[in-house]
C-alpha cells in the first residue's frame, strides 16, 4: 500500500477503499477500527522510512512519541507472527 504523499494521512475515502477490498477478498467478520489503525500505522512507518523527523510524525498522527513506538513494535511483531518468523 502507498499514499500519494508523505505529507497527509490516509484520506477517509483511502481507508474505505481499504475496507471495501478486504470485505470483497471475503472477509465477513473484520474489524474496522483494527484496520483503520493497522492502515495508518503502515503510512507512519512509510513516512518515517522515508526520512521524516519522529516528532513530526507524531505531530502528524496526533500521537505521542511512546505510542508510536509501541504501534510500531506492535506491527512488527504481528508481520513477524505472519511470516512464520516468531512461534
Amino acid at each position: 500500500m502507498s499514499f500519494s504523499s508523505t505529507t497527509q494521512k490516509p484520506s477517509r475515502a483511502e481507508i474505505r477503499a481499504e475496507i471495501k477490498e478486504a470485505k470483497e477478498d471475503g472477509w465477513e467478520m473484520i474489524d474496522v477500527a483494527a484496520l483503520k489503525h493497522e492502515i495508518r500505522t503502515k503510512a507512519m512507518i512509510e513516512d518515517l522510512y522515508r526520512g521524516m523527523e519522529p516528532f513530526t510524525a507524531c505531530m502528524k498522527y496526533n500521537i505521542g512519541l511512546g505510542e508510536m513506538v509501541k504501534r510500531i513494535a506492535n506491527y512488527a511483531r504481528h508481520q513477524g507472527k505472519q511470516n512464520g518468523e516468531f512461534r
